[in-house]
């Protein structure tokens, strides 16, 4: 059975897997939430390699969600769950899979006042999976949302059917920078750093499905020095009023 694969002919149920338990979300006239033990026999391999044999009730059509260390990889392009699943990557809020790759065990301390408590590890490196979940219909998925970090952040491409766009905001010059992360010369480059205290989101470029970045961040990730643009309402005015011109731009990264 391939991930996302659908079961029948007609209906709109979908079946959740999450960690050997079952859950049946109707959206027509299934009951909301059922348990093991009714209707028809189904057989789902586990991740694990175990076969369970799970009973559901009598659905004609019914999704595969598969959960993966932690996160769910669900009707995202194959490529992208063999990447998922080989380096446990783990599924964010923002529909991309994380993972810790490196956390520098040396300490900086005496930082700029904009760094709260003025001390961080040296350096961190993460993996950062996007992909479009063919299953998910909301806008939750293809990138990260519109944000600033303190630091540096220093973005690498691996692997992928396509780019990924990255956008810097310029509040001096009122300009928005596109800059492309790929592996096509000439076109794309396969390293960029976003200077600290810059505002910046990133999507999947049109034709992109999935990408397999790396993102390094000087100093080390601190939850304290990242900032969300939706968060602030101040923020999100000056945006409309200093960039009229990318209104959609701004209301894709901030509808995450």
């Amino acid at each position: 059975m391939l991930v996302g694969q659908k079961v029948g002919h007609s209906g709109t149920h979908v079946l959740t897997v999450h960690l050997g338990r079952v859950l049946v979300r109707a959206l027509t006239d299934v009951p909301e939430a059922v348990g093991e033990g009714q209707g028809l026999d189904y057989m789902l391999k586990c991740r694990m390699g175990a076969h369970r044999v799970l009973t559901l009730p009598s659905l004609l059509f019914i999704t595969v969600v598969h959960c993966c260390s932690g996160g769910w990889v669900n009707a995202i392009p194959e490529p992208a769950q063999r990447w998922v699943e080989s380096l446990s990557l783990e599924h964010q809020n923002f529909g991309n899979f994380l993972g810790i790759t490196y956390n520098s065990q040396y300490q900086v301390e005496h930082l700029p006042s904009n760094f709260k408590g003025g001390q961080r590890m040296l350096h961190g490196e993460i993996y950062n999976l996007f992909a479009f979940n063919g299953s998910n219909p909301t806008l939750s998925q293809g990138g990260f949302p519109l944000h600033m970090l303190e630091g540096d952040e220093t973005y690498h491409y691996y692997a992928g059917d396509g780019a990924l766009t990255l956008f810097e905001f310029d509040f001096d010059t009122r300009t928005v920078k596109n800059i492309s992360i790929g592996t096509n010369p000439g076109i794309d480059v396969p390293q960029h750093t976003i200077s600290g205290r810059t505002w910046t989101g990133c999507l999947l470029s049109n034709g992109t499905t999935w990408a397999l970045t790396g993102a390094g961040t000087t100093p080390g990730f601190d939850p304290r020095d990242s900032h969300m643009a939706i968060e602030n309402a101040t923020q999100m005015n000056a945006f409309y009023k200093l960039f009229p011109n990318h209104k959609n731009l701004i209301k894709r990264l901030t509808s995450f």
